[in-house]
């Protein structure tokens, strides 16, 4: 998915035009969830924590922050090396 939409699909590396991302994954999204049953599809926004996920995963939350990881900083750094395949 992330290779054909961010690179050679319907981004082609256009990164800046937010209505047309979101635009994107809308259709992706939609596509996702026309396969998958609803019972086994957690869309999940990273921002709600741990909540969502642990009741999805039938598990009990952990008792420390959701780690972050994917800071914009580093989606900057990250983003070259992607592009120039440097990265899986």
């Amino acid at each position: 998915f992330f290779k054909k939409t961010f690179f050679a699909g319907e981004l082609s590396g256009n990164f800046e035009d937010k209505a047309h991302a979101k635009k994107v994954w809308e259709a992706h999204l939609a596509e996702v969830k026309s396969f998958v049953p609803k019972e086994k599809l957690l869309v999940y926004d990273v921002r709600d924590g741990w909540g969502p996920l642990c009741k999805f995963l039938g598990v009990e939350e952990p008792g420390e922050p959701l780690p972050h990881l994917n800071k914009k900083e580093n989606f900057k750094v990250m983003l070259p090396k992607l592009m120039k395949g440097e990265m899986a």
